[in-house]
């Protein structure tokens, strides 16, 4: 299943970014796949130019860092997914700190930390890591259900700013805190 968690994540993330600033002009038709296109490619030049950019946290800076747009979503997708399971490992090998096994500690962060980098590496190629765990013998009805989902988590956000829902509004509070440097 990959539609319904894709749009959530879409409306979440994208939703997120709206509300943060990231995106401007979206008033006209198509304005936030266009501003989409324009953070990635500013992203990218920022990245070339050895620069930061200041927008890069949480799981709307992932979401970047995978590649932004579908792709990037339904890598973020697959990286929460695996992390999870990963985190709650984690929690489980930490009954270490209870026994007063140092060993065993060392060795849940240690092991937690090679899972991190080998999750990141299987989010990035998400393609690569959902036909190996798919049992389906139609991928790429699969693939397609995946970008529908990102498909209308998009709409969802253009609908509801065109509506002038208030939690897509832009957060005055950080508005201000920004003019005044605190």
């Amino acid at each position: 299943m990959l539609g319904l968690p894709v749009a959530a994540l879409t409306v979440f993330v994208v939703g997120w970014g709206v509300r943060g600033g990231r995106f401007d002009g979206l008033e006209e038709v198509g304005g936030l796949a266009k501003q989409i296109e324009a953070f990635d490619k500013q992203r990218k030049q920022a990245k070339k130019d050895g620069e930061k950019l200041p927008q890069e946290k949480g799981l709307h800076g992932q979401w970047a860092k995978m590649g932004g747009g579908f792709y990037g979503m339904v890598a973020l997708y697959t990286w929460l997914r695996i992390e999870w399971s990963d985190a709650l490992d984690f929690l489980v090998a930490l009954k270490a700190v209870f026994t007063f096994d140092i060993g065993g500690i060392i060795q849940a962060i240690i092991s937690f930390f090679i899972e991190s980098i080998m999750n990141f590496v299987a989010a990035v190629t998400w393609p690569v890591y959902w036909i190996s765990n798919s049992n389906t013998a139609h991928l790429w009805v699969w693939f397609l259900v995946g970008w529908a989902g990102y498909w209308l988590g998009l709409k969802v956000i253009g609908h509801g700013i065109a509506a002038g829902w208030p939690v897509l509004r832009r957060d005055q509070d950080s508005d201000q805190e920004s003019k005044t440097g605190d």
